[in-house]
Parts: C-alpha cells; structure tokens; sequence
C-alpha cells in the first residue's frame, strides 16, 4: 500500500445482541498525513485506484472499509468533493424514493433509528466524518449506472443522489475521491 494511509486497528464492536466482538484485522485510518503519492499521481494526470487496505503497526496489514477510506483520503488530499458509490440511488425514504439532501443531524436520526443500515450506516458515517473534517461537498450516489455518478462529479444536479450537509458547491470539483461500488 506504498505507506498511503496508515491504519490502527478498530475498537471491538457492539453487537445487536449486546456483545463485544473483537473485529480482529479491520482497521481505521490514523494520522493526518497528505499522501504524497497520490498527490504526485493526480498532478501527473492519473486516477490512482486505491485499494481499502492499509499498513497498522509493525507493517501487519488491516482491511478498512472502503467508505472510511476514501473519506479519509478525501480530508487529506483536501478535496472538493466526495462521492460515495453504491448500489442505491443515495439515501432512500421509507416509500422507497430518493432523499435529495441529508443534514447531519438527519442523517444521525436515520442511523440511530434503524432506518439506515449495513453499508449505508458505514457511507453516512464516513461522508459525514468527512464533512465535519471539511471536505465542502458530500453525495452518496447511484454507482450501479454511470450517469448519476459523472453528473455529480461534474457538479450537476441530478436524480440518483443524496447530497450530505447543510450547504454544498454547485461548482465543478477540482479533486475527487471515491469508494467502489460497494453493497
């Protein structure tokens, strides 16, 4: 992983059932160092592909979500924006429609109330972390089709996305970060 982002490991986590379970080699991103091989790629002209895997101590590898990760990365490659791909057009209501905006506190009532789960609680927790840590635009979008994903690069308005925070750029993005396609 060339030292691109270090990782600790993740503290046990709670249960449903109340347990604490050890997550054993997941890791989470530590430190607030630029990459400065990624920096050195984008101002080449490449799109580096990042995988979700990051060096702990003692060089002993650690899985880390690829939400987390490409959060992560954004905040320190100061990033436009973040988009976070998924197989749902964004952030979907209980009829099944797309929720075009979520503000912090929106999206911490989703999480804690059930309503957002699996791989959305982990999309909302990092694009709100990257938020809060000053990445200006957040969306969470349809991955599974290109258009909702390169309207959003391109800073266009468009179904198949939910925009996280209280403000966003309507401006074209100059650096972006994003996750894979992930479940």
């Amino acid at each position: 992983d060339a030292g691109l982002l270090p990782v600790t490991p993740a503290p046990p986590h709670r249960s449903a059932a109340g347990d604490l379970v050890d997550l054993g080699l997941v890791g989470e991103p530590a430190g607030r160092e630029r990459p400065d091989l990624v920096d050195d790629l984008l101002g080449r002209g490449y799109t580096p592909v990042v995988a979700s895997i990051g060096s702990g101590p003692g060089g002993q590898l650690f899985n880390v979500n690829a939400d987390t990760m490409a959060a992560a990365l954004a905040v320190r490659l100061e990033a436009a924006a973040l988009l976070l791909a998924g197989t749902t057009a964004g952030v979907l209501d209980e009829a099944g429609g797309t929720i075009a905006r979520l503000t912090g506190a929106e999206a911490d009532r989703l999480i804690t109330g059930g309503q957002a789960t699996a791989g959305m609680i982990a999309k909302l927790r990092a694009g709100l972390d990257a938020r809060r840590q000053g990445v200006p635009a957040v969306a969470i979008v349809d991955g599974r089709s290109p258009e909702p994903f390169a309207d959003a690069a391109r800073g266009l308005a468009g179904a198949g996305r939910t925009q996280l925070g209280e403000a966003a750029t309507g401006s074209p993005q100059k650096e972006i970060a994003s996750s894979h396609v992930s479940r």
